[in-house]
């Protein structure tokens, strides 16, 4: 598999989770109770986490990030 390949991959998860996460936005926005809605928005912090994720990871290869700086600002890291 070449980096490439596996860097798009990577940004599909990524576009995956956002995707789940608009449209879970807009299903909290139609519900009745706020029970429902709490439900709802906890599993939309849980997608922004791993999106988050394949985020980091994606900086970290795709060359934004310096190798074991991934999620951290450079400007942080010489700290």
């Amino acid at each position: 598999m070449s980096h490439h390949y596996w860097l798009e991959s990577v940004k599909k998860a990524m576009d995956m989770e956002l995707r789940e996460i608009a449209l879970m936005t807009q299903l909290a926005q139609q519900l009745p109770s706020h029970g429902m809605r709490m439900r709802v928005i906890e599993k939309i912090a849980e997608e922004a986490f791993e999106a988050n994720f394949w985020n980091c990871i994606h900086a970290c290869f795709d060359g934004y990030y310096a190798p074991g700086y991934c999620g951290v600002d450079t400007k942080d890291a010489e700290k």
